[in-house]
């Protein structure tokens, strides 16, 4: 049985969200305790999503916090939930459903994609 891992780049998430979305039925959260500017936003999901996804949830959040506040103090991201939970790289068919899925989205907002604005999702290793 699969269940859902939701990373949220909403700030200040975790303190509604991640409770909500628990009873809901997820395996892990992973949510913002202070504010990030989007440019931190993006690097973090690229770091978790490419460089860090066979590790366990805690480990990639973790590394890929050190990767970009290298020495510094700032490590906005937390996470709530199975611990040891893994993220897996998606199938060719679910990295399909995903692009379709945003481009839904951002038509249905009428938002234009430029390069490099988000990450490219088939970049993703299968």
């Amino acid at each position: 049985m699969r269940f859902p891992i939701i990373v949220s780049n909403a700030c200040s998430s975790w303190r509604k969200v991640s409770k909500d979305i628990s009873f809901a039925g997820t395996r892990t959260y992973v949510g913002l305790i202070i504010d990030v500017v989007n440019t931190e936003a993006i690097e973090f999901v690229d770091k978790l999503l490419t460089k860090h996804i066979e590790r366990p949830i805690s480990v990639a959040v973790w590394r890929s916090q050190n990767d970009i506040y290298a020495d510094g103090i700032r490590r906005p991201y937390l996470v709530q939930g199975t611990h040891f939970t893994k993220l897996n790289s998606p199938t060719s068919c679910q990295i399909q459903y995903l692009k379709k899925q945003i481009a839904i989205s951002a038509n249905r907002i009428g938002f234009k994609f430029s390069k490099g604005i988000i990450m490219d999702i088939t970049s993703i290793k299968n």
